[in-house]
């Protein structure tokens, strides 16, 4: 009887170590940078509101209609919104930068992520919601959710739309109401709801379903923990208004053990893969100061999760190289999205970061002005 005992502790101990080891090595799909480079968001020489020399620091993109419509989460003249050319039968054109002048893209800030839906009609966008100040109202511009149809790029709205007047006068709208909403969604799952957190991710998923990706949670925007969570809620689309409802806590993965990876990692970018039925997971690390210029303290991560597999919250996958290592990129990857079913277009944010040279274990060189915007194309297998 002993011996039996014995026999099934071994057996119990080596079935729970392997799934532990296949948990935290997570090889997933293989990918190959197909095409990478850059292109001008705005002139060489432009300057910000301060006279310093303004950076391109894309956050957002999504394909639809022949063309990448991406976004600096900095406002510039003549828009922060701009597409350039992309076609099945010539590609990526980075040579062609049309900014898309638009009151309601010039009146948010940050914009972090876009999504596309399933039936590829509804164009939706976040910004950040990482900061609110009822004594501030201009701030209620950095917690809005924006959308269009996507047969119609200058009828942009903002959703839940609530408008409040500063003491200089000034009207601001936003959603700023959608607050309320994500701190019901922390308190749904019994979690305390954070003084600070940072929305960077979007997706659109079929059942009328949207998901919000939260990168950073803490007591300030200096004092946080990356985090790759994702809040979800039912929405409907009618009459052309947005209106979202049932907010709630729908996945959470830690990947502080994933083999590999050996930074402390925050989500980037969602998008819903509608011709795998899947999501892309875009990770990424930013560990330099300001005004450090060090390229090899930024990077990021590409994972595959398919729908089944969010549902019963299991870990997604990394994109993996030939090689059996993860695949390194060596900007500080902002957004993905879908072009065809395997293939996806990144687009970085690296901030004040720039360089010309090559960056250890890093797919491609870094080498990037400060008025480019860099990005890649991968072939997903």
């Amino acid at each position: 009887m002993r011996k039996l005992t014995l026999y099934a502790f071994l057996m119990t101990f080596i079935f729970t170590s392997c799934a532990i080891f296949q948990g935290a090595d997570l090889k997933g799909r293989q990918g190959k940078i197909t095409q990478d480079g850059s292109f001008e968001c705005f002139p060489v020489g432009t300057l910000n509101s301060k006279d310093k020399i303004l950076n391109c620091e894309t956050s957002a993109v999504v394909y639809y209609g022949d063309k990448i419509i991406a976004a600096s989460d900095k406002v510039t003249a003549p828009s922060a919104v701009f597409e350039l050319p992309y076609t099945q039968d010539e590609g990526f054109d980075a040579t062609k930068v049309t900014h898309i002048e638009n009151s309601v893209f010039n009146s948010v800030r940050k914009i972090e992520d876009f999504a596309i839906s399933p039936d590829g009609k509804l164009i939706i966008g976040t910004t950040a919601f990482d900061r609110y100040d009822e004594k501030k109202t201009k701030w209620n511009a950095h917690n809005s959710l924006i959308y269009w149809n996507s047969d119609k790029d200058q009828k942009v709205k903002i959703a839940h739309s609530t408008k409040a007047k500063s003491k200089n006068g000034n009207i601001y709208n936003s959603s700023i109401t959608l607050r309320q909403s994500f701190a019901a969604a922390f308190k749904a799952d019994n979690l305390e709801v954070p003084a600070y957190y940072k929305i960077e991710g979007l997706a659109i998923i079929p059942g009328n379903k949207i998901l919000f990706g939260i990168r950073e949670m803490g007591k300030t925007y200096e004092d946080y923990e990356y985090q790759i969570k994702i809040i979800s809620a039912d929405y409907v689309y009618a009459k052309s208004n947005l209106e979202l409802i049932n907010f709630r806590i729908a996945y959470d993965f830690d990947a502080s053990k994933v083999k590999g990876i050996n930074k402390p990692i925050g989500l980037s970018s969602l998008e819903y893969d509608k011709y795998n039925d899947r999501l892309y997971l875009l990770t990424s690390y930013e560990h330099n100061e300001e005004g450090d210029n060090d390229p090899e303290k930024i990077g990021a991560y590409l994972w595959v999760l398919p729908m089944n597999d969010f549902k019963e919250k299991k870990e997604p996958k990394l994109v993996m190289k030939k090689k059996g290592k993860p695949l390194l990129f060596a900007h500080k990857s902002e957004a993905v999205t879908v072009i065809d079913k395997n293939t996806v277009f990144v687009i970085n944010d690296d901030d004040r970061v720039l360089g010309d040279e090559k960056v250890s274990d890093k797919e491609t060189d870094f080498s990037r002005h400060a008025n480019e915007a860099t990005y890649y194309i991968v072939r997903i297998r």
